[in-house]
């Protein structure tokens, strides 16, 4: 298996911007070698971004236009997002899936590709 991290969806987000996306409760993985630079500026409390490495969006017009894995999260800070993605990536050993935990009383709602413009 590959490198991947893995996120529980408690379900429920409204997906707003995404060509592709969940906002159903489910269990769902994502490869790390699919990542380019993560991001939380956007979203603030209520996200998480991850750059899709190697992935412009001519189509936005703008060339620092770039596709990302949005997480909509719930009942966390922007710095405890972070710290639970940012601890997923880097304690995985490069094989199997390692799992994001966020503090208790938060929860992932759902997950969607979207751009982000910078």
């Amino acid at each position: 298996m590959k490198a991947s991290i893995k996120i529980t969806s408690a379900g429920g987000a409204t997906l707003t911007a995404g060509v592709y996306g969940s906002n159903a409760a489910g269990d769902f993985n994502f490869p790390i070698d699919k990542f380019g630079a993560t991001d939380n500026s956007y979203s603030g409390d209520g996200g998480y971004n991850i750059l899709i490495k190697g992935n412009t969006d001519a189509l936005n017009g703008a060339f620092g236009s770039y596709s990302a894995y949005k997480f909509y999260i719930t009942g966390s800070t922007k710095a405890e997002n972070g710290k639970a993605f940012s601890d997923a990536i880097i304690n995985n050993n490069g094989s199997g899936e390692s799992i994001v935990v966020l503090p208790e009383g938060a929860a992932i709602t759902g997950w969607e590709i979207t751009q982000l413009l910078y």
